[in-house]
């Protein structure tokens, strides 16, 4: 699109309706991309409030983020 503000808001509802799809998928994922992407958490930061190790923060991450990108193309 051309980042115009009608373009910003269906880009946000198609990530809004992917990331309802992941959280059936694996809710954990979705919680992770949900404090990253929207909440602007850094990793240290979601560990803690997800009450997660690092590690499974920094890979939900990853996959979370892998998984949105093939849902949305």
């Amino acid at each position: 699109g051309d980042g115009s503000p009608a373009d910003q808001a269906e880009m946000v509802l198609a990530i809004d309706g992917a990331l309802q799809r992941l959280d059936q998928f694996d809710a954990r994922l979705a919680r992770v991309f949900e404090c990253r992407f929207f909440l602007g958490l850094t990793a240290p930061e979601a560990s803690e409030v997800l009450d997660m190790p690092l590690r499974s923060v920094q890979r939900s991450w990853m996959k979370s983020k892998a998984w949105l990108r093939a849902e949305l193309a």
